[in-house]
């Protein structure tokens, strides 16, 4: 009796032990540890508190997993990242997502593939980067991955797409028509399986070709264009933006030049204006921007090129804008804009016809070449030293100019959404991160001419 009692005890002692080395050998020879990639099968190896299943691997590198969590509570997602191996990498995708504790989504990783090509085999690590309710950017190297690509579409498709447990902040994406026939507003939401169903907003007050819009904590400011029978104007118009659209348009202080064709970008509570047609294409003008509307307006310094059409961006205290041939770059002192330096030039040779957005410390640039029409696309990293070298990336699917630029591309939680553009009124939308640009996918079609903005 003594004996089987000691026996009973060995074995509660020490059987969870050998049962978990027993999951953790099964795992390994998955994971082709005990034998050769012919035996490969796919798998995702979670840490305790993680949920990570059905990994599909697309020839791209694009790694889409089931994803969820538990014991942490609410979590807002801000970045996901896969390493070859155990070192964190050094680049990862931005996002803005978050997962109720229990929740479930669908997450895609860019990985390292050896080639790009079906049938490669990939080994490596999943990290995710995570603010719960009491800690800001947690890192976690959560799972160990085994997959082999196995189609040449977009992974997250096959898993499904989002899950219906998790609780997503989506982008959301605020539409002007830039017409001379036509003064519609439209939005919609957009993720990483692209724009969804596009929706109307407030009738825009004129009808109005290419005025310069920015968005800024929670409203939308449209200043200048151009209207027919009237020509280029100083009027300048505010609304409220939010998950119901654009709200009511309000008058507020006009542009001190009637112009058309240039940028506008908003920082630390002020709007910076820069360029534009009918003999302004180097005027710098800033104000205040708020709930009210927009503030008296001041001259800034001289811009050192012609921004007429071209893109300009606040990140990070200074203010860079290029033109499709030409970079400058200025830092934001206080209010006031710093003396303008060069930064590198841009490749394309597109005349500020291109379409650009910004995410995560890079800028991100598709077509243009003036009336002809391009689908080369560049980036580059945003620095203190201006932007620096171009990489062309991935081709965009077809040529395309002017209404894409300056506004019709936005970016947001490590993808780039691009609405329209002449050549083509089909939107596309890809991944993108400091290795550029990921595989263009079609998504939702509003139209041609729009000038666009994330809220």
């Amino acid at each position: 009796m003594a004996r089987l009692q000691s026996a009973m005890e060995y074995l509660m002692t020490y059987g969870w032990a050998i049962l978990i080395i027993a999951v953790v050998l099964g795992a390994l020879y998955q994971l082709g540890i005990f034998g050769s990639s012919a035996t490969l099968q796919s798998s995702c190896l979670s840490d305790p508190g993680f949920l990570c299943g059905n990994p599909i691997l697309n020839s791209s590198g694009y790694l889409a997993v089931k994803f969820g969590e538990i014991g942490l509570g609410t979590i807002t997602i801000t970045s996901i990242g896969c390493s070859a191996n155990s070192t964190a990498p050094s680049s990862t995708l931005s996002m803005n997502s978050r997962i109720g504790n229990g929740g479930t989504t669908v997450l895609q990783f860019s990985c390292p593939l050896s080639k790009n090509a079906i049938g490669v085999d990939f080994k490596g690590y999943l990290w995710v980067t995570y603010n719960t309710q009491y800690q800001n950017g947690v890192i976690d190297r959560f799972a160990i991955v085994t997959a082999r690509s196995s189609t040449n579409g977009n992974a997250t498709n096959a898993l499904g797409g989002i899950g219906s447990a998790i609780f997503a902040i989506p982008n959301y994406i605020y539409c002007v028509v830039s017409s001379s026939i036509s003064s519609g507003t439209f939005y919609a939401t957009a993720n990483s399986q692209g724009i969804a169903t596009w929706n109307s907003g407030t009738t825009n007050p004129l009808t109005t070709l290419e005025p310069a819009c920015a968005t800024y904590n929670g409203d939308i400011y449209c200043v200048g264009g151009y209207v027919n029978g009237v020509g280029y104007i100083t009027s300048t118009y505010y609304a409220p933006i939010g998950t119901t659209g654009i709200g009511s348009w309000s008058a507020t202080t006009p542009y001190p030049v009637a112009t058309a064709y240039f940028n506008c970008a908003t920082y630390n509570g002020y709007i910076y204006c820069v360029g534009g047609a009918n003999g302004f294409s180097n005027k710098v003008y800033y104000a205040t921007v708020g709930p009210t509307g927009i503030g008296s307006w001041t001259a800034g310094t001289t811009y050192p090129g012609s921004l007429a059409p071209g893109n300009c961006f606040a990140y990070n205290g200074y203010l860079y804008c290029e033109n499709g041939v030409d970079t400058y770059y200025a830092p934001i002192v206080g209010p006031a804009l710093g003396s303008w330096s060069a930064g590198e030039s841009y490749p394309g040779g597109s005349g500020g016809y291109n379409g650009c957005a910004v995410n995560n410390g890079y800028i991100y640039c598709i077509g243009g070449t003036s009336y002809g029409g391009s689908s080369a696309t560049y980036y580059a990293p945003l620095t203190s030293t201006g932007i620096g070298t171009w990489i062309a990336g991935t081709s965009y699917p077809v040529n395309t100019y002017f209404n894409q630029g300056p506004n019709g591309c936005v970016a947001g939680q490590g993808y780039m959404y691009c609405v329209g553009g002449t050549g083509s009124s089909t939107s596309y939308y890809a991944p993108v991160s400091s290795s550029g640009f990921g595989a263009w996918s079609a998504t939702t079609t509003l139209g041609s001419q729009y000038t666009c903005q994330t809220g």
